[in-house]
């Protein structure tokens, strides 16, 4: 039967804490998406509103111009 040597093979304690600098990372990268999501709906609303007083500018103006019926 063969020997291994404790340093051939990651202790558990080492594995553990890559496990939870792992975790960790991931929360990170989470917390960014998350915020980067938060920003782009944030754009998206601005856009929404901004296009809809566009519209809303754009529809008076043009009922301002109309010809009068005479």
């Amino acid at each position: 039967m063969e020997q291994h040597s404790d340093n051939q093979f990651p202790t558990f304690g080492k594995i553990e804490h890559f496990s939870q600098r792992r975790i960790e990372q991931q929360m990170d990268e989470e917390s960014r998406l998350e915020q980067k999501l938060e920003t782009i709906e944030q754009r998206k609303k601005y856009c929404e509103n901004a296009q809809r007083k566009n519209e809303l500018a754009w529809a008076n103006n043009n009922s301002l111009n109309l010809p009068a019926n005479h």
